[in-house]
């Protein structure tokens, strides 16, 4: 979903399943799908908010992280 993540409502449903899924699958699915799409403003907001959850924490300080080069 990377691609179309700027497309009407795609973030917004991603964010919510990387921030709220209960399945782990389905979180690190919606953040793959976020590094996928790239960094802009949106996407690191919601990087920075994941950065201290226990399950996803350390994927969303990574993808962060890259994209700082």
């Amino acid at each position: 979903l990377g691609p179309y993540a700027d497309v009407g409502g795609v973030f917004e449903v991603l964010a919510a399943a990387a921030s709220h899924a209960d399945d782990e699958d389905v979180r690190y699915n919606a953040l793959g799908s976020v590094e996928e799409a790239g960094p802009d403003d949106r996407r690191r907001d919601l990087l920075r908010r994941l950065a201290d959850d226990p399950e996803v924490g350390g994927t969303a300080t990574r993808t962060l992280q890259s994209w700082r080069e």
